[in-house]
């Protein structure tokens, strides 16, 4: 997508889309750069959660529980950091792995 046609509301917008992933839902400037951010925001928001409970699972060996929420919290990091700085740049770069998934439709 090309930087020229977002305006710099759009692009913190799609920044904050990470935090809250329906924010760009609600905002009346449905373009697909939004729903796009607002995907990838609640695909973050459900691996966070699901690796929180794999952690909360595994919680009784406890070596094994370091190890894993050493590795789950440096991808959620990585992710995070993936996001905002694609929304930022006004890309849209997937995830790696479970960026193909589409939750939210897009308009077009």
């Amino acid at each position: 997508m090309d930087n020229q046609e977002l305006t710099q509301g759009e692009k913190i917008i799609g920044s904050l889309s990470y935090i809250f992933f329906f924010l760009p839902l609600i905002n009346k400037n449905q373009k697909d750069f939004n729903r796009f951010h607002a995907n990838q925001g609640l695909l973050f928001l459900i691996l966070t959660v699901g690796l929180n409970g794999v952690n909360i699972a595994i919680s009784y060996f406890p070596y094994i529980n370091w190890l894993f929420m050493a590795f789950s919290t440096g991808v959620l990091v990585w992710f995070f950091y993936l996001g905002i700085s694609s929304a930022a740049a006004g890309e849209m770069r997937e995830f790696p792995v479970i960026g193909h998934f589409r939750i939210i439709r897009f308009k077009s």
